[in-house]
């Protein structure tokens, strides 16, 4: 199960790897991207667009949060609050020359 930190956390599920994107089911969001190349993701979650410090961040589970090259979880009841943006960080090879830029 992907791994939470921080004092104020919603519960998550493994999710699906589609679609792609961030999509409400209910009152959850199951996010999802794709990478071929990416050996470690976390998912950032902000109160608002201009929140410089994510409230909670989840670290995917190569294990149980990808299938194929699409990294995915679900946040469970996290569809109720109002402004919430979110970011990907990404961990992998840093190797320019190939355009893999990792940096996380």
């Amino acid at each position: 199960m992907a791994s939470i930190r921080n004092s104020r956390s919603y519960p998550v599920t493994p999710g699906h790897r589609y679609p792609v994107g961030a999509t409400v089911q209910g009152g959850d969001i199951n996010f999802c991207v794709f990478s071929r190349h990416a050996t470690r993701l976390w998912l950032q979650l902000y109160d608002h667009p201009e929140s410089t410090t994510p409230f909670q961040t989840i670290e995917l589970v190569p294990e149980i949060n990808r299938t194929f090259f699409f990294w995915h979880v679900c946040v469970r009841g996290v569809a109720e609050h109002k402004n919430l943006a979110y970011t990907w960080r990404a961990d992998g090879p840093h190797s320019p020359e190939l355009g893999h830029r990792f940096n996380p």
